[in-house]
């Protein structure tokens, strides 16, 4: 299946299971507060979201290349947003030290 498809089965799956994990705490305030009725839904069944392997994800920290394949959950762009950070800090720092060892004794 192609990166773009597993993108958006994704992205709906993680729209799906939202839904579903409000439902079901509902569901369990409703419970515990005894307000519960015989209607109450507790909430579908979670649905597994397809797997990325490590050189999609090493593509997808591109970020014009992840407009392409989007659009991509949201728990997913939030992992590419922390790593892109990481890898500029990284990046920073090791500029830093680069320009403090090329100084003259």
């Amino acid at each position: 299946m192609k990166l773009q498809e597993r993108n958006a089965f994704n992205h709906d799956f993680e729209a799906h299971n939202r839904i579903s994990i409000r439902k079901t705490r509902l569901y369990q305030m409703a419970l515990g507060d005894g307000t519960i009725t015989p209607t109450m839904d507790v909430g579908a069944q979670l649905k597994a979201l397809f797997l990325y392997t490590p050189e999609e994800m090493e593509e997808m920290l591109v970020p014009e290349y992840q407009h392409i394949v989007g659009p991509i959950p949201l728990a997913l762009a939030e992992i590419l947003y922390k790593e892109r950070e990481k890898i500029k800090k990284e990046a920073e720092k090791k500029k830093e030290e680069d320009s403090l060892s090329a100084r003259p004794p």
